[in-house]
């Protein structure tokens, strides 16, 4: 601006002119419970105190005891909220800010964590007439606690919208490039070759050949789907119409028997799509059944593939290779007519009878002669679920009692497996939905970290193999999508050597990790600047400005900083236990990092105005960046398809207490659950669940966010608090709201939109199955941490074993025999180390509480009835527990 001046140029002042209204209004300030003579800092932001002097901007409060009375020019906020004018208190309770409108707008602004009271003047009402209209009055959390276990059958009536059934279902091997997907009516889409498989595999995309299936007249609307076995991906299609069912059961099979010894168990060089469809005639008289198979080549064009009749069915395919087949062979006495690539069949089908044809599309390059000679027998889907029984076995295993949880459970690891790719056989590319966004560096670590956690060693080790794969010579992870995935990434790698002890594999990666970690200090270096006084800057020590997700604004987020924290933290206590040169740098740069994100967080909190809860109480914020001190909408107001507001929701600063920043136990924790419970997650959601509905049921409409709810970790908090009721009803209630319940995968978005299998969502909500099984407490191991009551009724079983805990594997069974007053549980310890204690909780169904506890036939003391614990010592071998009520 003053290029070429030939004197220092002196600002003597700077104005900044608002558009708003400017208004006038008296406040008073008072406090309670403090001692006379102490003073408190009064300042102005966006406003002034108008005295006989003129107006100021700062003020003292010379005796806190005393009220303080203040004339104060505000802004008219009613259209631009970042226009607030703030008033900003340094108290000595504490530093804390309120809204001049907040105050004028309510009865009052009573903060009782830092004694405050504020009120216009006249005072609408005293601070003890309010306390005393509000004493009653709870948080939503302080009611959850009081009610009932929610239960998933009850979140599935409220919350589980139908249409979100309706999405289609990918089929292939576990982590195999070859990939099919059977839409609900029973299409089946598909690529010509590896070679278009691996360019999806690359970019992202939508199949473009497709064999479209009529059955009957094409006009039925009962249609059903499930799945096979209840969790196996065979997903099988139920049509009636005109009289006859018509089936479509449609699998991938391992079709090559011979794979080579020092392969994984999930890889086949051969994998056959196969569609079996049935036609059955229920009925007492003959019945005409037909079906119709439409071929075509390109959906973008319409253009139909060659298909040609042979002797036992019609083959599809190009001139040098074949593409898919029918075999119609059990289709006797039927009629066959194949006309501009469509193959229509008609026959009359006896009472009580069924016949039987096949689809199949070969998952490698075959010519016509070859597709000719493959045999389909109901063998192949058999070897179909002893395939995907190997794929799960090295996982942790589980009873319930609620079968469908357990089904979603069970084909949540398979839908992460189906979504995935493989790079050369080796590597496992965790994509973050089935064919949509690919293996982005943030959100694939969620499908690593839940897949890990559940028990799935190989997938997580080979995921982390692909991005270690993918670190660039700056030091991270070649960026798909944010950078802040680098810091995920290495965080959930920490928690996988903590969880399995693999050393060698650690060893041989530590140089790799610890690369990562030198760039993530180099990083916060740039930013560790002092202004003019020699004082740290408010961003000292953290990374410089990035964006997250979607949103392209750059800016020091909160949320990016505790995930760059949290593997910096992760990443040196492996390479601590390792011994690796350098791990201690490392974790003195982590632990001063935390106290650089935890200094800029009190900073912009201590300038950002209160909320209002529930209880009538007012609370200090969380907010979602350091330079922006309100909530994230008012500041950037219509921003990213008008949803700027959930990056202080889902990608706000609660995630601080998981990633190891703020203390689960603190005050700052408890404020975050409160406003969330209370405000943001009873507010309209993204595609469904209007505030209108939340507000009046939020038991069941609330406990979740409202745009992408496996975003946010409010879950995660509760389990880190200890805080049973919230953690079960939050579990319950997000799962529904994006399940499509016919094959079991999760949506993206409310209301079947966004990706569909979108297995973020789904490494989350996998994450959480396993805390409420077991957790990790410090070095205490806790069993049953969070098992709902509910499946403790007289005669209920709860069985987990192979549980990977950071000590070992655990097992442990809990039976219920209440109507003979007691719960019984039989406990195997892991092995791997010991843990201080185990930790197991016992939950009556009618909440009743423990009288005494046996441990291995003796009386036992150390239970707490309240929090419906008994803890143990650790010894090696059988515990068994036996809780008397």
């Amino acid at each position: 601006v003053f290029d070429g001046a030939e004197k220092p140029i002196i600002v003597k002042s700077m104005t900044a002119i608002t558009s708003s209204k400017v208004e006038t209004a008296d406040i008073q300030l008072q406090m309670e419970n403090v001692e006379a003579g102490k003073q408190a800092n009064v300042e102005m932001y966006n406003g002034y105190i108008s005295t006989s002097d003129g107006d100021a901007t700062t003020s003292v409060w010379n005796d806190v005891s005393k009220p303080l009375k203040l004339k104060i020019r505000y802004n008219d906020t009613k259209y631009l909220k970042f226009d607030r004018t703030v008033i900003r208190l340094k108290l000595p309770t504490g530093d804390i800010a309120v809204a001049v409108d907040d105050i004028l707008a309510n009865p009052c602004v009573y903060v009782p964590d830092y004694s405050l009271f504020a009120t216009s003047i006249p005072a609408k009402v005293s601070l003890e007439e309010y306390k005393k209209k509000i004493a009653k009055k709870k948080t939503i959390l302080e009611q959850v606690r009081s009610m009932p276990d929610q239960t998933l059958a009850q979140a599935m009536e409220k919350l589980h919208p139908k249409r979100a059934d309706t999405g289609p279902t990918m089929l292939s091997l576990a982590g195999s490039n070859r990939k099919y997907v059977v839409q609900r009516n029973g299409m089946i889409e598909f690529e010509q070759s590896e070679h278009f498989n691996n360019l999806i595999h690359q970019q992202g995309g939508y199949y473009n050949c497709c064999i479209v299936p009529i059955f009957g007249s094409g006009k039925a609307n009962k249609l059903k789907r499930k799945l096979q076995n209840d969790w196996m991906p065979i997903p099988v299609i139920t049509v009636k119409d005109g009289g006859i069912v018509y089936k479509q059961r449609s699998y991938v099979a391992p079709y090559e028997k011979n794979t080579a010894a020092d392969m994984p168990v999930w890889y086949n060089e051969k994998p056959l799509f196969v569609a079996e469809i049935t036609m059955e005639n229920p009925g007492k008289k003959d019945t005409e059944a037909s079906l119709a198979l439409d071929f075509i080549g390109d959906v973008l064009s319409a253009k139909k593939m060659d298909v040609r009749l042979t002797d036992f069915g019609v083959i599809a395919h190009e001139p040098d290779k074949a593409l898919a087949a029918v075999n119609t062979e059990g289709l006797v006495g039927f009629e066959s007519v194949l006309k501009n690539g469509a193959l229509t069949l008609k026959g009359n089908l006896k009472p009580k009878s069924q016949v039987k044809c096949y689809v199949y599309i070969p998952g490698w390059e075959i010519d016509s002669e070859d597709l000719s000679s493959i045999k389909i027998t109901d063998g192949l889907v058999s070897d179909t679920e002893k395939y995907w029984k190997k794929v799960m076995a090295p996982a942790m295993q589980f009873d319930i009692p609620d079968k469908l949880l357990k089904n979603v459970i069970m084909a949540s690891q398979v839908h992460c497996w189906l979504a995935a790719r493989n790079v050369d056989n080796k590597l496992i590319s965790p994509w973050v939905g089935s064919i949509n966004y690919g293996p982005l560096d943030s959100e694939a670590q969620s499908v690593v970290r839940g897949m890990e956690f559940m028990g799935q060693e190989e997938f997580a080790r080979r995921s982390f193999d692909y991005f270690i794969s993918l670190y660039n010579e700056e030091g991270y992870i070649r960026p798909l999508y944010t950078l802040m995935g680098t810091g995920w990434h290495l965080w959930i790698l920490g928690e996988f050597f903590e969880l399995y002890n693999d050393t060698e594999w650690m060893k041989k990666n530590a140089s790799e990790v610890a690369r990562v970690c030198d760039w993530i200090m180099r990083q916060r270096n740039i930013t560790k600047k002092l202004d003019a006084k020699g004082e740290k800057l408010p961003e000292y020590g953290l990374n410089p400005p990035g964006a997250m997700a979607d949103w392209e604004v750059f800016s020091y987020y909160f949320c990016s900083n505790g995930y760059f924290h949290a593997g910096l933290n992760s990443a040196a206590k492996a390479l601590q236990s390792i011994g690796y040169k350098g791990a201690d740098e490392i974790a003195a740069d982590a632990k001063d990092y935390r106290n650089q994100i935890e200094r800029a967080f009190k900073y912009v909190q201590s300038k950002a105005p209160v909320f209002k809860l529930r209880d009538g109480a007012w609370i200090p914020p969380h907010p979602t960046q350091l330079y922006c001190p309100a909530l994230v909408e008012d500041f950037y107001p219509g921003e990213d398809f008008g949803r700027s507001w959930c990056y202080y929701v889902e990608l706000g600063a609660h995630h601080l207490v998981p990633l190891g920043v703020i203390d689960p136990n603190s005050k700052d924790a408890e404020w975050m659950m409160d406003y969330l419970e209370d405000v943001q997650f009873l507010r309209d959601g993204w595609f469904d669940y209007p505030h209108e509905k939340n507000i009046k049921d939020p038991f069941n409409f609330g406990g979740f966010a409202k745009v992408q709810p496996y975003y946010g970790r409010n879950a995660e908090i509760c389990a880190m608090r200890d805080d049973v009721k919230p953690f079960i009803r939050s579990y319950f209630n997000t799962m529904p709201t994006s399940l499509n319940s016919d094959d079991l995968s999760i949506w993206e978005h409310f209301n079947a939109s966004g990706a569909w299998n979108k297995t973020h969502e789904t490494g989350n909500f996998l994450h959480q199955s396993r805390t409420m099984f077991v957790m990790e407490r410090g070095n205490e191991l806790w069993l049953a941490p969070f098992i709902t009551n509910n499946w403790m009724n007289n005669g209920e079983t709860i069985s987990v074993r192979k549980a990977p805990t950071k000590f070992g594997k655990v097992d442990y069974t809990i039976k219920s025999y209440v109507d003979n007053g007691c719960i019984e549980a039989r406990i195997k310890a892991p092995t791997r180390s010991a843990p201080e204690a185990i930790v197991i909780r016992l939950r009556h169904p009618e909440d009743k509480k423990m009288k005494s506890v046996i441990v291995d036939g003796a009386r036992w003391i150390d239970f707490d009835a309240k929090k419906e614990i008994v803890r143990i010592p650790y010894k090696i071998g059988y515990t068994d527990v036996k809780a008397n009520y």
